[in-house]
């Protein structure tokens, strides 16, 4: 019989798997460490289930790990997705993340194993993605989307 434990943000017991671990320390740490409202952030969701993607058509069947949002003019607008792994990250994660962001379309992408966090974005002078080594707070999110 497998481990659980409570996920307090998801409200339902969940199994202890490592990259559950993984997803619940993440999610933890950008509510309580650095100012990601729990509001505006979706864990383990059917792309389908996005608020913004509720009405889109010919989705794939898969479920993002993490999906932050901002406060839009007149709705919520996708921020930052994430995808954890128990294990290194590689460039098959890298994949992952942005195929789900080829739906999504959030402005940040973020890669998160047990001992590494990175998170980039797409410059288009450079056109390419540029990355750097941690998660930033909500608020520098939002200010570099100004």
């Amino acid at each position: 019989m497998s481990e659980t434990f409570f996920d307090p943000f998801r409200s339902k017991e969940i199994k202890s798997d490592p990259e559950e671990l993984v997803r619940h320390a993440i999610v933890e740490k950008m509510i309580c460490s650095l100012g990601y409202p729990k509001s505006y952030l979706v864990v383990e969701r059917d792309l389908a289930s996005l608020p913004h993607l509720q009405n889109a058509k010919n989705l794939p069947n898969r479920r993002v790990d993490v999906a932050c949002y901002a406060k839009g003019n007149f709705s919520l607008q996708p921020l930052l997705v994430i995808e954890c792994k128990a294990d290194r990250i590689n460039q098959k994660t890298l994949d992952q993340v942005l195929g789900y962001n080829y739906y999504i379309r959030a402005a940040f992408i973020g890669l998160v194993g047990k001992k590494q966090e990175v998170i980039g974005y797409f410059d288009t002078k450079e056109d390419k993605y540029l990355f750097m080594n941690s998660i930033p707070t909500y608020r520098e999110l939002l200010d570099a989307i100004k």
